[in-house]
C-alpha cells in the first residue's frame, strides 16, 4: 500500500492556480465568513440585502407602514421622552412643552393657568408682553437702521456722481460767463482814443464788445470790429480808425 504524503501549505506554490470548483460545494450566493474557531464556513448573506449568483447586491427597503407617519393627533408633535420611547405632545398643552406662536405671529412659552397661581400667571403673561414688545422694538430699530442706511448709501452716491462739478455744475456751465456770480455783471466804458486799457476787477478773462458812436445827440451805437486782448485784470482794445467815440463794455 503506498504510502500517503501530507500536502501543507509550504508546499503549495505561490504561483498555483486551484480552481475554484476544487473547492468543498457551498450554498448558491453564499459567501467564506471567519467562524469562532477560526474556521471558514459557508455562510449566505441574508438581513436587508441580498446578492445572487452573479454577484448583485439588491438592498432591502425595510416594510414601514405609512400610517404610523401621517396618524399624528391634530396640533401635536412626536418627540423623544426620558423613558426612551416617542411620544405625541400637544404644542403649548402645559408648562415645560413646547412654545406656542400666536394670532401675531410671536412665540412664547404658553403657561396653563389652572396649574398655576393667578399672580405667576400675570407675571408670565407679562414677561410675553415684555418679549414681544422687545421683537417689535427691535423690528422697528431694524427697519429704521435698514432706511437710514438706503438714504446714506443714495447721498452718498449723489455725492460721489457731482464729485467733480460745483454747485451741481460741471465745468462746461462756467465757461459762459453770463453764468457767474458774485461780481459786476458788466463793465461800462467811454473813449475817443485808441488803444485804451480798460482796468477790471472780474478775475478770469471776459467777453469785450466794441460799439462806434453816430455823433447825433443823444448819440446812437454800432457794433464794430476791434481788436481786442485781454488778462485776468485788464483789457486792450483797439480799432482801425482813430478820433471816434466808443463804447466798451467789458462783462
Amino acid at each position: 500500500m503506498p504510502s500517503r504524503t501530507l500536502i501543507t501549505d509550504s508546499k503549495i506554490s505561490n504561483q498555483a492556480r486551484i480552481s475554484p470548483q476544487k473547492i468543498a460545494p457551498a450554498d448558491e450566493s453564499s459567501f467564506l465568513i471567519a467562524q469562532k474557531d477560526k474556521k471558514y464556513q459557508s455562510k449566505k448573506i441574508h438581513g436587508d440585502g441580498t446578492v445572487d449568483s452573479n454577484g448583485k447586491l439588491t438592498i432591502v427597503q425595510p416594510n414601514v407602514s405609512p400610517t404610523v407617519e401621517e396618524s399624528l393627533p391634530n396640533g401635536t408633535v412626536k418627540v423623544g421622552t426620558s423613558s426612551g420611547k416617542n411620544e405625541y405632545v400637544k404644542l403649548g398643552s402645559k408648562a415645560g412643552e413646547i412654545a406656542v406662536r400666536d394670532a401675531n405671529g410671536f412665540l412664547f412659552a404658553k403657561v396653563s393657568e389652572s396649574s398655576i397661581s393667578a399672580a405667576t400667571a400675570t407675571k408670565a403673561d407679562t414677561a410675553n408682553r415684555a418679549i414681544r414688545a422687545n421683537i417689535a422694538d427691535k423690528a422697528d430699530l431694524a427697519t429704521t437702521a435698514t432706511t437710514a442706511t438706503t438714504a446714506t448709501t443714495a447721498t452718498t452716491a449723489t455725492n460721489a456722481d457731482n464729485a467733480d462739478e460745483l454747485d451741481n455744475e460741471d465745468g462746461s456751465f462756467y465757461l459762459d460767463v453770463s453764468n457767474h456770480t458774485g461780481q459786476s455783471d458788466e463793465y461800462e466804458h467811454f473813449t475817443s482814443q485808441t488803444p485804451t486799457i480798460f482796468n477790471h476787477s472780474l478775475g478770469y478773462i471776459p467777453d469785450v464788445t466794441v460799439y462806434e458812436s453816430d455823433g447825433a445827440t443823444p448819440p446812437n451805437y454800432d457794433l464794430v470790429d476791434a481788436t481786442v486782448s485781454s488778462t485776468n485784470q485788464n483789457s486792450t482794445v483797439s480799432v482801425s480808425e482813430g478820433g471816434v467815440d466808443l463804447k466798451v463794455i467789458i462783462k
